[in-house]
């Protein structure tokens, strides 16, 4: 019983921080080919996270403003109070 209980907790903590993920590697890595396997899903989620981020580079907007700062020490209008 406690031999079950050493396999069985890890799984029970890894499934209770994202169910989702952990029953897709579990499926994914008990299949036949387990290393091929697990390779073309983490290639699949690269792929799709570097595009995913090409499109927010390309599209998003950086915070920042394109225009030349005022000289040092002085206020600009839109800071006074």
């Amino acid at each position: 019983m406690s031999s079950l209980l050493r396999e069985v907790i890890p799984l029970a903590l890894a499934a209770a921080i994202s169910p989702v993920i952990f029953l897709l590697q579990l499926n994914t890595l008990t299949g036949d080919r387990p290393i091929a396997r697990g390779a073309a899903l983490t290639a699949g989620a690269a792929i799709v996270l570097i595009v995913v981020s090409t499109i927010g580079v390309l599209i998003g907007d950086t915070g920042f403003s394109t225009t030349t700062p005022s000289k040092p020490g002085s206020i600009s209008p839109s800071a006074s109070c």
